[in-house]
């Protein structure tokens, strides 16, 4: 199945998680970046993919539109997390290189198992973007949310700062 059509399927099916609206999903997407890091790590990986990276970008910036978000705050927001996931990444790396803490024993299976989770998370957080209808998405509430190991203030706020473009255009 194409990556279009996953979406579609996906977002057909309504609201996933919503309620919680996209925070948690952003939060747990990001929680995996350790394991994307471990899988990188074993394999003396590069953080940086900018080809993939410019994919995924296109990738999301059509699945927006396609659910009637707005392509360019796609772009803003995804351009953010992109940055949030290697700044994450890159400090695990870091860590475990340096010797400060032990990398983790068991590395999952990137093809099998993390990128289809990460591609449906994907889905989900434009999914929750699209149905949210709650309390403007301030910096505390976002912290509060979003308190992921090796994301720095700056980066989180730009992550921030790109989701809540999405919902300045509603106004």
């Amino acid at each position: 199945m194409r990556p279009a059509t996953i979406a579609f399927v996906l977002l057909a099916a309504g609201p996933l998680r919503a309620e919680g609206g996209p925070l948690p999903l952003i939060d747990e997407r990001l929680e995996l970046m350790r394991d994307e890091a471990a899988w990188r790590y074993a394999r003396n990986a590069p953080v940086e993919d900018l080809a993939r990276e410019a994919i995924s970008l296109q990738r999301a910036m059509v699945d927006a539109q396609a659910i009637g978000l707005d392509p360019g705050a796609a772009r803003a927001f995804f351009t953010a997390k992109n940055a949030a996931e290697k700044e994450i990444q890159s400090c695990f790396m870091h860590r475990w290189s340096m010797g400060e803490e032990d990398p983790p024993e068991m590395v999952p299976d990137m093809s099998g198992e993390l990128r289809p989770r990460l591609f449906e998370l994907e889905f989900e957080i434009l999914d929750a973007i699209l149905a949210y209808d709650g309390p403007p998405i301030t910096a505390e509430i976002f912290f509060e949310a979003v308190a992921v190991d090796c994301l720095s203030p700056d980066t989180a706020e730009a992550l921030r700062s790109g989701l809540t473009d999405f919902f300045e255009l509603e106004e």
